[in-house]
C-alpha cells in the first residue's frame, strides 16, 4: 500500500459526523470551551484533562454535569507562581476591554486576576493536578495516557471523558489509542498543524475511527483554512462507537453552528467549512 502524500487533501469521509439532539457548549465562551452531547457527559464518572494552561473551565463545568466530582488534569507548565505572574496583564486587559467596549477582553482580564484563587478552590479532594506532560518518554516529568487512565480508574472512574489539548502531542499519543481507549466514552481533541501535514491528520483520524465517531467539529480561527477548505486547527468531539444510537450514520455537516460555536480568537471571524 503506497504511503500517503504530505499534500493530500483532507479525507472528508473521516470527518463526517453523527448529529446528536442534545449538543451543548461546556466551558469557556471562547478558546477552551467544547461542544459535547449532554447525556454522554452526564453518564461519565471521571474526567481526564490533558493540557491545562490557564483554563480549566471545561473540566469545571463538565464536572457539574457528571456530578461525580472526580477529575485528573495534567500539565507541567501550569503552576501557582506562573498564574500569579499573569495577574498584572489581567489589569491591563480589564482596563483595555472596558475602554474599547470588548466584554470578552474584560472577561479575560478578570480570569487572569482571579486564576490563582480559582486554582486553589478547584484543585482539591478528588480533583487533582498532575504536573506532568503527556507522552511516551522514560522521564518522571512525563506520563503516557494508559497510565493516566489507570490512575483515574483506580480512583473509581469507570466511564471517562478525555479532553486532549497538548499542542501537537496528539500525533505522538493517539496512534496507540487502541491500547487505552476502551474506557473512554467521550474524546475531545484539538488537532494542530493540519495544514503542515494533512496526510498525518488523515492517518490519525483513520486510527481513531476504529473506536470513535465524530459528533461535532469546530475550526479554531487562530489558524486559517487549508487550501482545500478545512481548518488548519480543529476541535473534534468524538463519541465511542459502542454508544452510537442504532441507525445513526455519519454524514457531512456545515460549521459553525451559531447557537453553539464561538470564535476561539477575537482577531478574526469564525471559520466556515463543511466536514
Amino acid at each position: 500500500m503506497p504511503s500517503p502524500k504530505p499534500n493530500e487533501p483532507i479525507q472528508r469521509s473521516l470527518t463526517h459526523s453523527i448529529r446528536l439532539p442534545d449538543l451543548v457548549r461546556v466551558g469557556s465562551d471562547s478558546d477552551g470551551g467544547y461542544v459535547v452531547p449532554r447525556s454522554a457527559v452526564a453518564s461519565c464518572d471521571g474526567i481526564l484533562g490533558l493540557g491545562v494552561h490557564a483554563d480549566w473551565s471545561f473540566e469545571q463545568d463538565a464536572l457539574a454535569l457528571t456530578g461525580s466530582g472526580r477529575a485528573h488534569l495534567y500539565d507541567a507548565t501550569t503552576t501557582l507562581p506562573w498564574l500569579v505572574g499573569r495577574m498584572p496583564m489581567g489589569v491591563l486587559r480589564l482596563i483595555g476591554g472596558a475602554l474599547s467596549a470588548q466584554p470578552r477582553r474584560m472577561r479575560d482580564g478578570v480570569n487572569r486576576l482571579t486564576a490563582p484563587f480559582r486554582y486553589r478552590r478547584f484543585f482539591r479532594g478528588a480533583v487533582r493536578h498532575y504536573r506532568q506532560m503527556i507522552g511516551h518518554r522514560a522521564d518522571p516529568g512525563w506520563v503516557d495516557p494508559a497510565t493516566a487512565i489507570a490512575r483515574l480508574r483506580e480512583a473509581g472512574a469507570t466511564r471517562i471523558l478525555l479532553k486532549m489539548d497538548i499542542e501537537g502531542g496528539e500525533y505522538e499519543v493517539l496512534p496507540r489509542i487502541d491500547e487505552w481507549g476502551e474506557p473512554v466514552d467521550l474524546l475531545l481533541v484539538e488537532f494542530h498543524g493540519i495544514g503542515d501535514d494533512p496526510a498525518r491528520f488523515n492517518a490519525l483520524m483513520r486510527t481513531i475511527a476504529r473506536l470513535f465517531v465524530p459528533v461535532h467539529l469546530h475550526g479554531n480561527n487562530s489558524q486559517p483554512l487549508t487550501p482545500d477548505g478545512f481548518p488548519g486547527m480543529v476541535e473534534i468531539t468524538f463519541l465511542a462507537r459502542r454508544l452510537v444510537p442504532a441507525g445513526s450514520a455519519p454524514e457531512p455537516f456545515s460549521y459553525p453552528i451559531p447557537e453553539l460555536d464561538r470564535r476561539s480568537s477575537l482577531r478574526g471571524p469564525e471559520l466556515s467549512f463543511t466536514a
